[in-house]
């Protein structure tokens, strides 16, 4: 992709964090900083390359949540790690469960904005799905220019529009 300077940083760091959590897979620290360079690598990419990056933020960002306890980490730390989850949710199509983990968020603490900034742009992310879906359907796209093979992967393009926006 084109990621530039910045996004080779971020690739080396990708596999100087990967190579600790082979040698250590419970430090709850290092699981979190890898998810937040697969985030930011993935926001740097495009196509197949940046929905796996999505998806390896997700499942680690999963993972830092579902471990107990969470010491290490502030909880200020955890709170923008759950944002950052909930946002990565989406760009892997799990758009209902991204906008209950930021509502859920962002009632728990209303004086805080960014459960609202980022269920904002689950919101765009979701709509501007539906409105390129049916336009291919309604156009013919998918039936006309795509093997049936092919449709579902097409569809599943459309459905994580990676590089529509910028996060960081």
């Amino acid at each position: 992709g084109e990621r530039g300077e910045a996004g080779l940083d971020f690739l080396q760091a990708e596999n100087h964090f990967a190579a600790a959590l082979e040698l250590d897979p419970d430090n709850l620290f290092t699981r979190d900083e890898y998810a937040r360079v697969c985030f930011n690598l993935a926001d740097l990419e495009a196509g197949p390359t940046a929905q796996a990056y999505w998806q390896k933020s997700l499942d680690a960002f999963e993972a830092v949540m579902a471990t107990d306890p969470k010491t290490g980490l502030s909880e200020a730390s955890l709170r923008e790690s759950a944002a950052f989850w909930a946002y990565a949710r989406a760009k892997c199509g799990q758009f209902d469960a991204a906008r209950q983990q930021l509502w859920l968020m962002a009632t728990l603490a209303p004086q805080d904005w960014f459960p609202r900034y980022l269920l904002a742009g689950v919101h765009l992310l979701d709509h501007f799905f539906d409105l390129v879906h049916a336009a291919l359907v309604e156009d013919g796209v998918l039936e006309q220019f795509v093997q049936p093979s092919a449709r579902d992967q097409v569809a599943d393009d459309v459905k994580h529009p990676v590089g529509t926006e910028r996060l960081a």
